[in-house]
């Protein structure tokens, strides 16, 4: 007989080892990654040691949307993306956020706070 079973040695710390840094390396990524909204902007921060900021003001949102898959829809997470003014593609994207649903309804009711009253198009907020 050759090889490690026949020493008792297995592969499985290794498998181990591997795991756990890839749990650290997971929850790393998350640290670093910070969705605010407030009623004026949207950022997108990364970073943990060093810091990238992305900002979008309220008034430049076009639309709205959020993306679950089966999974996501059953575990309550999902992606929620940006589109703003002058682009045709999305801006930003919150991904694996909690209660997607929820976070459009709020940006939805942070945008319609901002249109003056009556249907007329959204006025910049001085």
């Amino acid at each position: 007989m050759d090889g490690p079973t026949e020493l008792g040695i297995s592969a499985a710390p290794a498998r181990d080892v591997r795991g756990i840094g890839w749990a650290i390396a997971v929850y790393l990524d998350w640290l670093r990654l910070l969705y605010v909204i407030t009623d004026e902007q949207l950022y997108v921060k990364h970073g943990l040691i060093s810091r990238d900021v992305t900002a979008i003001r309220l008034e430049r949102v076009q639309n709205t949307s959020y993306e679950q898959t089966i999974l996501e829809r059953f575990l309550s997470f999902g992606d929620v993306r940006v589109f703003t003014a002058g682009t045709d593609t999305e801006d930003v994207t919150f991904r694996s956020v909690p209660n997607p649903e929820r976070v459009k309804r709020t940006l939805v009711h942070l945008l319609s706070e901002q249109m003056p009253e009556g249907n007329g198009p959204r006025q910049p907020v001085q």
